[in-house]
C-alpha cells in the first residue's frame, strides 16, 4: 500500500510505547526492522492490530523460548556432542564429517562425507 512507511512507522511507535523496540532489533537477525514488520503485515492482510498481536506474541515467544542461544549455536553444542554420547552419534550421524587443521591463513579445514 501506499502508506505502507507510515503503517510501519505506527507499528514501531506502539512496540517502543511497549518496551519492545529493543527486542525486534535484537531478534531480527540481518533484516532490517521494517523489512521484518512489512513480513508480518503481509502475513496479516495489513491489519495493524493483528500484526502487531502477531509480532508481540512472536518476541516473547523467541525471548522465552531463547532463541538467539540456539540460533548462535552449533549443532554439536544443541546436541550437547562433548558430553552426551547418544548426542554425540547423533551429530556424527547427521552430519559426517572430519577435522584436519586449519590453513596457512588460520582457517578451519573440515571435510564432509557425502552418501
Amino acid at each position: 500500500p501506499e502508506d505502507a512507511p507510515a503503517v510501519v512507522a505506527n507499528i514501531l511507535s506502539a512496540l517502543q510505547e511497549k518496551g519492545m523496540d529493543d527486542l525486534v532489533h535484537k531478534h531480527r537477525g540481518g533484516e532490517p526492522a521494517e523489512d521484518l514488520i512489512r513480513r508480518f503485515l503481509r502475513s496479516r492482510k495489513w491489519k495493524v492490530p493483528a500484526t502487531l498481536k502477531l509480532l508481540v506474541e512472536d518476541l516473547e515467544w523467541r525471548e522465552k523460548q531463547d532463541v538467539l542461544r540456539i540460533r548462535n549455536s552449533t549443532a554439536s553444542q544443541m546436541l550437547k556432542g562433548d558430553s552426551n554420547p547418544a548426542g554425540r552419534d547423533l551429530h556424527h550421524q547427521l552430519f559426517p564429517h572430519g577435522f584436519l587443521g586449519h590453513d596457512k591463513q588460520g582457517r578451519a579445514v573440515v571435510y564432509k562425507w557425502w552418501s
